[in-house]
């Protein structure tokens, strides 16, 4: 045994915490003065000599007659023989003096004290004896849930040695923690006199309902393996509404729970336990996202909507991506891909396996040797909901499908540049109308065209000059791929051009056009403008409507008029 569970020990036992500190470095430093102990166990001198003198005055540290005197911690068995004396004399007390007061005369009871009650229950020894006192007379059931520490504190205080003898008498007793390895002990001895279940609810939440018609509620919790620890705050109650709700929420979170002996075997083995969870609110998961990354030992392979992607950029979750890359664990990313996207992508493409699939992410799923997560809704949207589980069976219907995808998907390397390239274009699509504008056109970026057929046709630019018709109609289109283009596809921008008619027709190509694709653009009168370098096919537009030194010209019509 540790110094340190030593001292937990103690502060379950009767010791305070400072009373427990400071015993325990006594033990493991040997003989000291009051001020080398306080410096070695964190307290100030007149601290220490406080504890110390309250240590002394129940035999548990001694001094020495030399000078300066030093302090010397008894045995740990003489210390726990003092605590367990204590303790006993209590009990003894307690005893004597609980029925000596049954001869009192009492009032007749008035309907007044058939009221709902509130107390509120200070420190944990106040806590259990509360508790100790429901259960002295407890009738058809007990409602109990608590953390995996609080069902180690349960054990140790005795309250299953009450509850055993009515357990055989028919008193349905069930009880909620969450099962591990820390508390294995206290499970395997509760579960062979009630009926527990493990609860996958991580909230640190305690209470317990007696007979429907009364509970104590911790209401603010230290969740520590102390037995006498003064921080907890509780509230005892026998409002129906208030134990109605409660023991609505218990039987939810029974029914959601794990079978006792699945939980145990699971923690023996060192495998997870199966588990299925239903998360509300952003917050919750928030930290499931982050759960996920920060538990995996493996490759992470998640489907993101580009909306959501940027959300992994910032902290925490940024500092989750980063810790996974110093443990060497791979996080796969697939989302979509839009010009609007590209400086995030880059941007993540720094911390993930970054590929992109050819339709719209809608859905956030992650994967991890941790679970799977799959999110319903935005992050911005307060009632988001998600589902986890870690049900093997599950995980492996999830990965084949997503690996399929993975499979198919593009290197984010492959199309971000021409993204870019499309970015670039549409930058100079705006200066280019700028340019028009001060020439006198009439510029819609973007803009449409009625056609012969009543049919609005979309177009990347559209500009008109004097009468505004078809025979002074400017229409561009941009098309930019990380592949040539096919012909059907400029088939599509000829039957535009012959529906609306504009006068004049430009389709800015980037990279290549298959084929006759260029001679079928000319056949129909479409002025395609085909290149690697987009300020060469902005300028070639240019050059085609006679804007360059645009604003020379402009100076000199001004000079002749």
């Amino acid at each position: 045994m540790s110094y340190e569970e030593l001292q937990e020990r103690l502060a379950e036992f009767g010791l305070d915490t400072s009373e427990a500190k400071l015993y325990a470095s006594l033990l493991k430093t040997g003989p000291l003065k009051v001020a080398d102990l306080a410096r070695v166990s964190g307290f100030n001198r007149v601290q220490a000599y406080r504890i110390l003198q309250r240590l002394e005055s129940r035999g548990i540290v001694e001094t020495t007659l030399e000078k300066p005197m030093k302090f010397v911690g008894a045995k740990p068995d003489v210390a726990f023989d003092i605590l367990a004396k204590t303790l006993k004399e209590k009990i003894n007390l307690i005893e004597e003096e609980k029925n000596h007061f049954n001869d009192l005369p009492q009032m007749e009871q008035s309907p007044h004290l058939e009221a709902e009650k509130f107390r509120v229950i200070r420190g944990r020894p106040e806590f259990f004896g509360t508790l100790r006192h429901l259960l002295d007379s407890v009738d058809s059931e007990v409602l109990y849930m608590t953390t995996r520490n609080g069902i180690n504190r349960f054990y140790h205080s005795g309250l299953d040695d009450v509850l055993k003898p009515k357990a055989k008498k028919g008193l349905k007793i069930r009880i909620l923690a969450e099962v591990d390895k820390s508390n294995l002990e206290a499970v395997k001895w509760l579960a062979k006199s009630f009926n527990i279940r493990h609860t996958v609810e991580r909230r640190t939440a305690q209470f317990m309902i007696v007979d429907n018609s009364q509970i104590v509620l911790s209401t603010a919790l230290d969740d520590s393996s102390s037995m006498n620890s003064e921080t907890d705050t509780s509230l005892w109650t026998n409002s129906k509404d208030h134990v109605s709700a409660i023991t609505g929420l218990f039987d939810e979170l029974w029914r959601d729970s794990i079978d006792v002996q699945t939980a145990i075997r699971a923690s023996v083995d060192g495998a997870p336990i199966p588990q299925t969870q239903i998360l509300r609110g952003k917050d919750e998961v928030a930290r499931m996202q982050r759960e996920l990354v920060d538990k995996s030992n493996g490759p992470i392979l998640a489907m993101i909507p580009l909306g959501e992607v940027k959300k992994w950029l910032s902290e925490p979750k940024i500092s989750s991506l980063k810790k996974a890359e110093e443990r060497n664990v791979p996080f796969r990313l697939m989302t979509s891909m839009s010009s609007s996207g590209v400086e995030v992508l880059k941007k993540i493409d720094q911390f993930s396996d970054l590929r992109i699939v050819d339709f719209e992410v809608t859905v956030e799923s992650l994967i991890s040797d941790a679970g799977v997560l799959v999110i319903s809704g935005s992050g911005e949207d307060s009632e988001q909901s998600a589902f986890w589980t870690n049900e093997r069976a599950y995980i492996t219907t999830q990965e084949r499908f997503l690996d399929q995808l993975w499979l198919q998907a593009k290197m984010a390397g492959e199309i971000i540049p021409f993204f870019e390239k499309e970015n670039k274009l549409k930058e100079g699509i705006g200066d280019l109308a700028k340019a028009l504008k001060q020439d006198g056109w009439s510029v819609s970026t973007p803009g449409t065209l009625l056609g012969s057929s009543m049919v609005e046709h979309p177009y990347t630019l559209i500009a008109n000059k004097g009468r505004g018709d078809s025979k002074t109609t400017l229409a561009l289109d941009t098309v930019v791929s990380d592949k040539a283009i096919e012909i059907p596809r400029v088939i599509y921008y000829a039957s535009k051009k012959a529906d609306c008619k504009p006068a004049r027709t430009f389709l800015l190509v980037s990279p290549s056009v298959d084929g006759q694709g260029e001679k079928i653009a000319s056949f129909y009168g479409i002025n395609m403008i085909v290149g690697e370098d987009v300020n060469e096919l902005l300028d070639n537009v240019r050059g085609s409507l006679g804007l360059k030194g645009m604003k020379v010209v402009i100076a000199s019509r001004k000079k002749r008029a």
